[in-house]
């Protein structure tokens, strides 16, 4: 499973999956390949792909070359006007015919069928007559359902298929020859009457297609040749390919011919009037100007009967393909066939599907259009310069189509990942961040990764008790107000802002969605951060006094330690986010810190480099959950220099609060020693107390929340005996607040825990009575 994943791995693609691409690859590539093989993939390139590459060729003055031994006469319009009719009768035709026998052509091709001819009470002697030709007449024959007319006798071995695959080297299974499947046609040529006149009889079927079949099986063992191909004094298959004269002549993989056609205008300029051949014979007079061995074409063009069809010059008529063919084999200029076609149409499919996944934006598109441009330069070369015919076409498509497709698709993935990623992240990182963060591909985004960063975590203090006194929408906005400042502090100092938890925020610094990597003055930079805040925010809790808004006070603990951190979200939405057990210590570090100060984790202090300026840091003893021991914190108070500054806006807060001590409280001079002995931290020195409450003055600073466990002592020894007459020989409570003072002491306040108000109520008589009354004083 591993080395399944670790090869997905080593070739996936930026921002879309390998599979899902190879799927949209192998739909298209198949989709090509099979459009390319089928009827409609024909109709495609007949009308897009050939003319173009025929046009091109003939701008670049490529046209296959009309051999001069290629002879065409036209019955046309000036013939049909001097003969009076639509065709000549047995004998005109037989004069006419006779006319070439001094010029001796190699053979005579009248693409007609002779089914009705004119004058058929000349039949016998036109007979006699064509069978005593030193040249063969090579007539049409049409292939139909009917079968109400004799079918043409094929005794010639060209009608054999046997004879032909016989005739090559390897023999050949009827079956295995590339010719259409054999439909029980009914072939029809000459009239029965002067049926032995002809020797040479082939189709003349043309489709509008630009191909010819070579061959079209009436049955199992009998196939009509193309009249042209009876130019051939050999003609055979051999290994499964047709070749005449020796000759290979290339067909497609229907056993079809494309025809090799130039500009028709150099076509009509070969053709002469049949007139003058007709009124040669007339007269009893000889063709003489042929060339030697020499090919005579009798075309029938005149107005009323000619054919037109479409070539890839337009409208032609269908003399002219026939002329084109006749060319080819007298020539050789064959158009050739690239070998596995729609193989190649496949390859150039995987390959723009390869650039869609891998290549990006204004590289892709540059790479796709050159591809396109170079395979549509190639087909076009190789048939101009070399008569092969390349499925450049669909390949050309294929090859955009697939790589557009695929990079659109990915492209497509790529928007959604941006909505969702700044669903997720705008506002978190700073923004130059977010557009790095954008284009780094999703698995590496999202795959989850374990680093050691500094995490931070804000609290706002008292946010409840500020929303009791204050319009929701303005304690909404005033908020709103103050996370969007502490954001962009957090962004200035490249921290990343988790999540923002209603009354604080989860942040942390080192990590680079960008590299991935981390950075390793992260500590450094979330402690300057840290007191940039809290010095921001003393600023603006005492204009918010000024201006009788909500006043926020905050507390912030900063721990160091191994996180991860990935997307916990789903298919719906990204959730960017850290866990791990240092983020809970933060938490525990924030809510052990005092107001306006930052409390740091052992391992964040560590990593520290310099200390601040115009601050001041004191080891503090925090209690932990799940933590026996108390565990070290290093307390930062970044207003160590404006400390009046500092408890005006303390003062201010409590007071907007209802925070404020209404309850008296009574200070225990030095003279009246009053001692709380504890079990773990030594002994201190009750300072003041007050109903449920007490200063104490320690040896050891101890964080917000440490529970303190404690019994009095005193020089009165009644003091001892009424807390234990009351039941309350030790006490409990937690402190709520800690501050240094002089000689390497702190004061805390302590509030004691579990008691009733009676309880809380007799100790502060029985401590009241411990006072003499000479020092008792109230002080507030």
């Amino acid at each position: 499973m591993n080395k399944t994943k670790s090869f997905w791995n080593r070739f996936a693609p930026r921002d879309i999956s390998l599979q899902r691409g190879l799927v949209i690859v192998a739909v298209c590539t198949a989709a090509f390949s099979g459009l390319y093989s089928s009827q409609w993939g024909e109709r495609i390139e007949r009308r897009a792909a050939h003319p173009i590459a025929f046009q091109i060729r003939h701008l670049l003055g490529m046209d296959p070359k009309i051999d001069p031994r290629l002879k065409v006469y036209a019955f046309d319009d000036s013939t049909l006007k001097y003969v009076d009719e639509e065709d000549l009768t047995l004998k005109q035709w037989a004069d006419t015919l006779e006319s070439f026998i001094k010029a001796n052509p190699k053979a005579v091709i009248i693409p007609k069928l002779f089914g009705t001819p004119s004058g058929r009470e000349y039949a016998k002697h036109f007979e006699k007559r064509i069978q005593q030709l030193p040249f063969p007449v090579i007539t049409a024959a049409v292939l139909t359902h009917d079968a109400s007319r004799a079918p043409l006798r094929m005794e010639q071995d060209f009608s054999d298929l046997e004879s032909l695959a016989a005739a090559g080297k390897f023999q050949e299974t009827l079956q295995s020859l590339t010719l259409p499947k054999a439909s029980d046609l009914n072939p029809i040529g000459p009239h029965p009457t002067i049926e032995k006149a002809f020797s040479h009889v082939g189709h003349i079927n043309y489709y509008d297609d630009f191909f010819f079949e070579t061959f079209v099986r009436v049955n199992e063992k009998k196939a009509l040749p193309a009249a042209p191909l009876l130019l051939a004094d050999t003609l055979y298959f051999d290994d499964g390919d047709l070749y005449a004269d020796g000759t290979e002549i290339p067909t497609d993989s229907r056993g079809r011919v494309l025809i090799n056609m130039g500009d028709p205008s150099k076509y009509y300029e070969r053709i002469y009037a049949l007139k003058s051949v007709i009124k040669r014979a007339s007269q009893g007079e000889q063709v003489t100007t042929l060339p030697d061995n020499s090919v005579v074409l009798l075309l029938f063009m005149f107005s009323p009967n000619v054919d037109m069809t479409q070539s890839p010059f337009g409208p032609i008529p269908e003399g002219l393909v026939l002329n084109a063919f006749v060319n080819s084999v007298l020539t050789k200029q064959w158009v050739r066939f690239l070998p596995m076609g729609v193989f190649w149409v496949a390859v150039f499919c995987l390959i723009g599907g390869a650039l869609g996944l891998y290549f990006q934006g204004s590289q892709f598109w540059i790479t796709l259009a050159a591809g396109t441009f170079s395979i549509f330069v190639a087909g076009c070369a190789a048939f101009s310069y070399g008569s092969i015919h390349t499925p450049w076409f669909f390949s050309g498509l294929g090859l955009l189509t697939t790589g557009a497709t695929v990079f659109l698709e990915k492209y497509r993935l790529i928007d959604k990942k941006t909505r969702r990623v700044r669903a997720a992240l705008d506002g978190l990182v700073p923004q130059r961040q977010l557009l790095e963060i954008i284009k780094q591909p999703l698995a590496e985004l999202t795959k989850p990764s374990e680093h050691v960063t500094t995490i931070m975590f804000i609290d706002v203090i008292g946010f409840y008790l500020t929303a009791e006194t204050q319009a929701p929408a303005n304690v909404f906005l005033s908020l709103k107000d103050l996370l969007s400042r502490l954001t962009n502090t957090i962004h200035s100092f490249d921290g990343i802002v988790d999540k923002t938890t209603g009354d604080g925020m989860l942040c942390f610094f080192g990590y680079d969605y960008v590299t991935g990597k981390v950075d390793p003055e992260h500590a450094n930079k979330a402690l300057a951060c840290a007191i940039e805040i809290q010095r921001t925010s003393l600023e603006l809790n005492l204009k918010a006094h000024e201006n009788h808004k909500a006043l926020f006070p905050l507390r912030i603990g900063l721990n160091t330690g191994n996180v991860f951190i990935g997307d916990l979200g789903n298919s719906q939405r990204m959730d960017f986010t850290i866990i791990g057990h240092a983020i809970n210590f933060a938490k525990r570090l924030e809510s052990a810190c005092e107001d306006y100060c930052v409390m740091l984790g052992a391992s964040t202090y560590d990593l520290i480099s310099l200390e601040p300026e115009g601050v001041g840091i004191k080891k503090k003893m925090l209690q932990i959950k799940h933590y026996q021991e108390l565990i070290e914190g290093y307390e930062v108070d970044p207003l160590a220099q404006l400390q009046e500054q500092r408890q005006a806006a303390l003062s201010a807060y409590w007071n907007f609060a209802h925070k404020a001590q209404h309850s008296p409280r009574w200070e225990v001079p030095e003279s009246v020693r009053i001692e709380a002995i504890t079990k773990t931290h030594g002994k201190g020195r009750v300072v003041n107390f007050s109903l449920g409450g007490m200063a104490i003055e320690l040896d050891q600073y101890l964080a917000r929340g440490v529970i303190l466990e404690f019994h009095i002592e005193s020089q009165s020894p009644e003091l001892i005996e009424q807390l234990k007459k009351i039941g309350l020989p030790s006490l409990v409570g937690e402190i709520r607040w800690g501050r240094p003072k002089s000689n390497g002491l702190y004061l805390h306040g302590v509030a004691l825990q579990n008691l009733t108000e009676d309880q809380s109520k007799e100790i502060q008589r029985i401590l009241r009575s411990t006072v003499t009354s000479t020092t008792l004083r109230k002080t507030g």
